[in-house]
């Protein structure tokens, strides 16, 4: 090979090399993007993972709170049972467990 084709092979080599370059530039700034943006997604579900105990404490409460009721209707069932014996001339004393409950009390305080 002569010294002008070797200088045109190194020509062709080095023009080879420097557009890989600017491909892996550009390829690294395309990355670099695509990491802000998984950052920003990541930032955002964050939030949404905080929000699960809270929803699992929200939803205890509402099973309590229907069991609660549950309860109170119960009661109240039980206690107009009894109101209605009282009025049909049929009276009884209440047991013990009607006439503690908080919901009467409540009852009697209003």
């Amino acid at each position: 090979m002569t010294d002008e084709g070797t200088r045109l092979a190194v020509a062709a080599i080095l023009e080879t090399v420097m557009a890989m370059q600017s491909e892996m530039a550009a390829m690294n700034a395309r990355q670099v993007e695509i990491l802000d943006r998984l950052n920003h997604i990541d930032a955002g579900l964050a939030t949404t993972t905080d929000l699960v105990p809270m929803l699992e404490i929200i939803l205890a409460r509402l099973i309590e709170d229907r069991d609660r009721q549950a309860e109170g209707f119960e009661r109240t069932a039980e206690l107009a049972a009894f109101a209605h014996a009282a009025a049909s001339g049929q009276g009884a004393p209440l047991p013990d467990e009607v006439a503690d409950h908080a919901l009467l009390k409540r009852f009697a305080y209003l």
